[in-house]
């Protein structure tokens, strides 16, 4: 009895050194890893968000509407007098007594007529428009030009009562706060121009500005009015987008709001689920800075099951949480062109286990320094960018350093009435020997080589280059018009090569590229309901891939 007792024992110890050896065997693809495939769905989503920024960013300075000067009356320039001295009055805040003299010094000594000090008035007023102070003019008082001794008026508008309309989800103490300009101080419309073209490239809401004349001799009112994005926004989609091996068909729901508490700080909830991932994320943005500052902190929850493929018939399991908060903070504002500083704090922990036994474990945190550039002229766009990060990688209780650096460059091309050129370069690079998965660079699916099953190829380092050339199928729909259908078409080629980390006896090349080209089509079915499909064609035919062409399909409704 005993005997068999032992028997037994030794049995089920067997059995649990051979199921422990048979799972310190399974490695984790990086293509299947939760991290990685939760990173690829958050630059999914930044993409697009990016891509609805530049949409909306103003290229030029918004326009101040300004009240027109009144017209100067014409006066009879036969009496002619002799001017022995101009005095300005009172003391001009904006010109210099120099820069007065200056202008008075033609007329002083000589005969002149009224029609002379109506020309000396307009110089004067020449001179406040080059200043850009609209609300300040020189007028000519009645008076006794007998003596020769001659007075101009100097009447500097300044700023009475400031007034911000069409603010249904903004503060009037936010906008107000952002814009420069004071009641009591002169009207400066370049300082209040920049500071205009400033809020309205950080904001979602944009602003304009109409002076009006004030109730008091002198003054000038500033009216600010603001157009609202919706304040709530909710998106409704499927797609065939995801991985392979947790199931291509995701559905997604997503809500955000503009302006939670009335300072354009935003909320966005998500949630994403496909046969074998479910995904949650939570982002809250507020503005941090009068400059166009903004601080966001983001919180995402993946779980993963791998339901396909070869690792299916084991149960592998997977959680990736992440927290990150970041800094967009411009540095520059020109007329056509924004530089941005970019930094970020970020914590990732990812598990893996196989039957729910765990498997394997990596808790990463990293640092990012980076800038951006966007500029715009009349015949298209520009946006590059460039960031280092600096994390630590922990695995099985080992640390690693590692340092990636990454880079884009974007042109968009303007060409005949709803044509443009589209291209997009990006790259990563890196010292460091096996960057964890969440970091690698990924080849395939949409945003990368679209021919290809999502994440076909990863690698330490690599490079991306895509084309397009947008092209009309119908008109445009205008608001209101009732049209119920409105397309676009893209013909497109993707390129991208990694480098991969491999063995010292391995014969393999380390370097893996990979081809594709196809057209797609975007397609707005209504007001709410909207669709993208995208076929494309791989030049190269992997082993393990079922066919050379990918049909990608996405619908959503937003309302």
């Amino acid at each position: 009895m005993q005997r068999r007792k032992l028997m037994k024992l030794s049995c089920a110890a067997a059995a649990a050194l051979v199921t422990c050896s048979t799972y310190a065997q399974v490695v984790v693809p990086p293509s299947a890893d939760p991290g990685a495939l939760q990173q690829r769905r958050i630059e999914e989503d930044q993409r697009r968000l990016e891509q609805e920024r530049l949409e909306r960013t103003p290229a030029v300075a918004p326009v101040i509407e300004a009240p027109k000067a009144p017209a100067t009356a014409p006066v009879a320039s036969q009496v002619r007098f002799k001017v022995n001295a101009v005095k300005f009055s009172p003391a001009s805040e904006v010109l210099s007594a120099e820069e007065l003299k200056a202008l008075a010094d033609a007329f002083v000594g000589k005969e002149v007529s009224f029609a002379d000090l109506q020309r000396l008035a307009e110089q004067v007023n020449a001179a406040y428009r080059e200043r850009g102070v609209v609300t300040a003019r020189a007028i000519i008082p009645p008076q006794d030009v007998s003596s020769g001794n001659i007075t101009l008026q100097l009447v500097e508008g300044k700023l009475g009562e400031i007034r911000v309309k069409g603010n249904e989800s903004t503060r009037a103490s936010y906008v107000l706060s952002r814009v420069d300009a004071e009641p009591g101080r002169l009207v400066d419309l370049p300082t209040l121009q920049t500071s205009l073209l400033r809020f309205n490239r950080t904001n979602a809401a944009q602003l304009r500005a109409e002076l009006k004349p004030g109730q008091s001799f002198g003054s000038t009112d500033l009216e600010i009015g603001i157009i609202e994005p919706k304040q709530h926004n909710f998106r409704i989609g499927v797609d065939n987008l995801g991985s392979e091996v947790t199931g291509e068909t995701r559905v997604g729901l997503s809500y955000s709001n503009q302006s939670l508490l009335g300072w354009r700080d935003s909320l966005s909830l998500a949630a994403m689920s496909a046969s074998g991932l479910k995904s949650y994320s939570v982002d809250y943005g507020i503005p941090v800075s009068r400059s166009g500052g903004r601080l966001n902190l983001a919180h995402n929850q993946d779980d993963t099951q791998l339901k396909y493929g070869p690792f299916a018939s084991l149960g592998i399991t997977g959680e990736s949480t992440s927290t990150a908060l970041s800094l967009r903070q411009p540095l520059h504002f020109g007329e056509r062109s924004q530089v941005d500083l970019l930094a970020s704090l970020r914590k990732r922990d990812v598990e893996n286990k196989v039957s729910g036994v765990f498997l394997s474990s990596t808790a990463t945190q990293d640092v990012q320094l980076g800038v951006e550039y966007q500029s715009s002229d009349d015949s298209g766009q520009w946006l590059t960018s460039y960031s280092l990060y600096k994390g630590d990688a922990k695995t099985a209780g080992v640390s690693k350093r590692y340092t990636v650096g990454r880079g884009a460059l974007r042109r968009t091309q303007f060409l005949a009435t709803g044509w443009a050129l589209r291209g997009a370069l990006s790259a990563q690079h890196t010292s460091s020997d096996e960057l964890p998965s969440s970091e690698h660079f990924f080849l395939g699916g949409e945003g990368s080589v679209r021919g290809y099953p999502v994440g076909a190829f990863s690698g330490d380092q690599g490079a991306l280059l895509s084309l397009e050339l947008h092209h009309p199928i119908t008109g445009p729909s205008a608001e209101g018009s009732g049209q119920a259908y409105s397309a676009a078409g893209f013909f497109f080629v993707d390129t991208g090569q990694v480098r991969q980390i491999l063995p010292p006896d391995s014969t393999q090349d380390k370097t893996k590229r990979l081809t594709s080209l196809g057209w797609g089509v975007e397609a707005a079915m209504g007001r709410y309901l909207s669709a993208r499909v995208t076929l494309a064609y791989a030049l190269r035919e992997l082993p393990e891939q079922k066919r050379r062409y990918t049909a990608s399909v996405q619908i959503y409704s937003q309302f």
